[in-house]
């Protein structure tokens, strides 16, 4: 499901509801504000923040994070950074296994023909911003 970044600026929850979000573009700033808003809006969470390279070097890590329950913890909120389209597989093959937890994707600039930006926006299960500069 594809939202507007003003509006999950204004209000996180449509984000929060999605098993996984993705939020690409060149706006650093605003996709760094989003984090804070998530780490600000989720209590008694975990935070867990790879990169991608890492994830498709050992997709072993993310997904024991995801299948690892705590008693302790109520949430588990998972940042990835710098995806791009190698990491589609692993996002295909994760999504049905995330019960509670919440994984929140930031890429940099991905254009119309990219899969994984095509996967986010036609998959109801997950949810997509884009982050452009602002302009006047």
């Amino acid at each position: 499901m594809i939202y507007k970044s003003y509006i999950i600026e204004q209000n996180i929850a449509p984000a929060l509801k999605h098993k996984m979000f993705l939020f690409y573009g060149e706006n650093e700033g605003l996709k760094k504000e989003f984090k804070q808003i998530i780490e600000n809006n989720i209590k008694k969470l975990n935070i867990l923040r790879l990169y991608q390279e890492e994830v498709i070097k050992d997709k072993n890590i993310l997904f024991n994070e995801i299948l690892n329950k705590s008693l302790f913890e109520e949430k588990k909120v998972i940042f990835i950074e710098q995806a791009n389209d190698k990491i589609l597989n692993i996002v295909e093959e994760l999504i049905d296994k995330i019960e509670d937890e919440k994984i929140f994707i930031f890429s940099g600039i991905l254009d119309k023909k990219s899969k994984i930006r095509s996967y986010f926006e036609k998959t109801n299960d997950v949810g997509i911003s884009a982050c452009y500069l602002d302009n006047e």
